[in-house]
């Protein structure tokens, strides 16, 4: 498919827009309708940057559409969250048949996953130690380094010679 396929197909954005609401994220909706994993994704790069991932500009007119769409997403996005809070919402006071009880689950979900997760989700920090003997030191020294270092500092000449054009012409 070709980039503007989606912007001409209102039926397929229909599609995405009816997956979205009923909580598809916008990625599979995407590829369900048959286009590209990253269609979603150089959409919301052309956006912000003006040019797809390629470097090819986006129109103007072009631009407008693909945030026409987005507002669309998002509010599609929106209202498939508030669809799906209120059927949390609502199993929360139900009772269980089997036991008679009400159901807690539902409503700790929605405390340890909604607006009040600061005060309900129980975080449990990890401490990881990622230090290895004499890697720090190596660590700070090359980081300090230029790209044109790196490259001098290769001893495979292949790949000095593979990187070097991007680092001229980066640098």
């Amino acid at each position: 498919m070709y980039r503007g396929s989606l912007l001409e197909n209102a039926e397929h954005r229909r599609l995405i827009l009816e997956a979205v609401r009923a909580g598809v994220s916008p990625r599979q909706a995407f590829l369900k309708l048959g286009y590209h994993r990253n269609s979603f994704a150089n959409w919301v790069l052309a956006l912000r940057r003006g040019k797809y991932p390629d470097g090819t500009p986006v129109t103007a007119e072009t631009l407008e559409r693909i945030a026409e769409f987005m507002e669309q997403m998002a509010q599609a996005m929106a209202e498939g969250e508030q669809r799906l809070v209120e059927i949390i919402n609502d199993a929360a006071g139900r009772k269980n048949e089997k036991t008679g009880l009400v159901d807690w689950q539902p409503a700790k979900f929605l405390l340890t996953h909604g607006p009040y997760r600061e005060r309900w989700y129980m975080h449990q920090p990890q401490e990881i130690d990622v230090r290895v003997h004499g890697v720090e030191a190596e660590f700070r020294e090359v980081r300090n380094l230029t790209e044109s270092e790196l490259v001098e500092g290769l001893d495979d000449p292949d790949w000095a010679q593979a990187l070097l054009p991007r680092v001229v012409t980066e640098g």
